[in-house]
């Protein structure tokens, strides 16, 4: 028995024939008629191959006929469909001026078409904006292959409540910025570097339309000598000026300004045992038009620490600690009342559980049988008290409902941290995810919004009753990967209007805003 194999091959295509042969002799009479070759199997289309072999002829019988041969296969496709997205619609139509619309091949060869529109061409871009793309504002451009550019977006929104926005009329090189304002004016603290690194704190006043009034280099020991580790910077207003509180190394530290701005000395409030650093995750003021701020912080031994400044803001009282449990995720503090509340998220096992501890204006801290528990079995998350109402107003991010998204809530709470109104859920857009910031216009509230990028700021102002008195609205914003500094101060109120702040690597920014 002889066997022979033919093999055919293109791309992707493999045809084996195989023919037997018997080598016998045929005895006399008519021959059975061969069986008919088997047709060549035909090469695949769309891949380059090879035409199909033909078949091999069938044996002759036994004095019978030959059989047919089998027919040739058809040949594959000589070109390759390779896909690819176009850019545009083309050099002839990318540039008339209007966007167009037209079927492009989906790739080289004999690939099927698909409808493509210009996302822009010349001054037209549809619906497309600035804001679309992260920004607060700004005008596209269209560039040669009709893609749409953001060179000219800013971070700055515009609109109606927007009454200014835009560099700060300071010359520094900010590394942490805080914001704050008696009523008239603004002060801005900043934390700065020079050229060659070495580190400046500054005070600065702007008037209530956020012109330059003055400015002091604050002159300290504590930069003098290299390798210093600076963290941020607070302020607050006293009665006749303002307060500054900053920490280098393991060393906690005011400087006390008079209404001109001149530097009046520096007091050491607290020697940090340990990472000075921890400082920064509740270091704030509270501020009380009577007299001097609160301070609070939390030490490198994980405690949270208060101190009440004088009102002339040369001497504080002795720092306590407050009896709160540790693992505190966020502290919010306001004067009310006559009295200073500290409102601080807790862990534990107590995720989104908030507590609050009332503190007198001599600094004495109530034992831990007068902390309260803030809404029981409420989840309280990112919680901030608004500043500068006769109640105690609390913003915080509330337990998604139903698989959707956690909401922005406003509340009013007591003293004894039970409700003191309904819930009222505000209609943040989906860009902000907490406040960052509150304060009371009266009976009205207006609540800074922010999100987790610090990519974002907007505002919302929100009635008596819960009633939304102004939507929320943009105040500025910068897409993922070119996101500012989003201060930690960064709200405070002056006449009718409230002033944000953040910063970049080499400008303070400023917005005031009429809510």
């Amino acid at each position: 028995m002889t066997i022979h194999k033919v093999r055919s091959s293109g791309f992707g295509l493999f045809a084996v024939a195989m023919l037997v042969i018997w080598n016998c002799g045929g005895k006399d009479g008519a021959g059975t008629t061969g069986a008919a070759g088997t047709t060549g199997v035909a090469g695949t289309v769309g891949t380059a191959g090879t035409s199909g072999d033909a078949g091999v002829s069938g044996s002759a019988g036994r004095g019978g006929v030959t059989g047919v041969a089998g027919v040739t296969g058809v040949g594959g496709s000589p070109t390759v469909c390779i896909p690819q997205a176009p850019a545009n619609c083309g050099i002839d139509l990318c540039g008339n001026g209007k966007i167009d619309t037209c079927d492009v091949p989906s790739g080289i060869g004999p690939c099927p078409t698909i409808s493509f529109t210009e996302v822009c061409d010349g001054t037209h871009f549809g619906t497309d904006t600035c804001a679309a793309h992260g920004y607060g504002s700004g005008n596209l451009s269209c560039g040669t292959a009709c893609t749409v550019e953001t060179s000219s977006c800013v971070d700055c929104a515009t609109g109606s409540k927007i009454a200014s926005c835009g560099n700060a009329p300071l010359d520094t090189r900010p590394d942490a910025v805080a914001i704050a304002g008696n009523g008239n004016e603004i002060g801005i603290a900043s934390l700065g570097h020079t050229v060659s690194a070495q580190s400046t704190l500054t005070f600065a006043r702007l008037s209530a339309t956020l012109q330059l009034v003055s400015t002091t280099a604050i002159q300290d020991d504590a930069f003098a000598s290299g390798g210093t580790s600076v963290v941020d910077v607070r302020l607050a207003p006293l009665p006749s000026g303002w307060v500054m509180a900053a920490w280098v190394n393991q060393e906690l530290f005011i400087h006390t300004l008079d209404a001109t701005g001149k530097d009046l000395g520096r007091t050491t409030v607290e020697m940090v045992p340990s990472n000075a650093e921890s400082i920064s995750e509740s270091a704030l003021f509270a501020a009380r038009g009577d007299g001097g701020p609160l301070m609070v912080w939390l030490n490198g031994r994980g405690t949270l620490h208060a101190a009440v400044v004088a009102a002339d803001g040369r001497s504080v009282t002795t720092p306590r600690v407050l009896p709160l449990e540790a693992d505190i995720t966020n502290t919010s503090a306001v004067y009310m009342g006559g009295a200073f509340y500290v409102a601080a998220v807790v862990g534990n096992g107590l995720s989104g559980s908030l507590r609050m501890v009332r503190i007198e204006t001599d600094g004495t801290v109530g034992a831990a049988s007068t902390v309260v528990d803030v809404l029981p079995g409420v989840t309280t998350n990112d919680a901030t008290l608004a500043s500068g109402a006769d109640d105690l107003r609390l913003v915080y991010v509330g337990q998604a409902v139903d698989g959707g998204p956690a909401g922005i809530v406003l509340q009013k709470i007591a003293a004894t941290g039970a409700s003191a109104s309904s819930p009222v859920t505000l209609p943040a857009a989906a860009e902000y995810d907490h406040a960052c910031g509150a304060v009371a216009f009266g009976a009205d509230t207006v609540v800074l919004l922010c999100d987790g990028g610090e990519g974002a700021l907007g505002a919302v102002r929100v009635g008596a009753n819960g009633q939304i008195v102004t939507p929320p609205f943009r105040i500025m914003g910068l897409p993922t990967g070119l996101a500012g500094h989003i201060t930690e101060q960064k709200l405070a109120r002056v006449g009718s209007d409230i002033v944000s702040a953040w910063y970049t690597d080499s400008q303070i920014r400023l917005a005031r805003v009429t809510p």
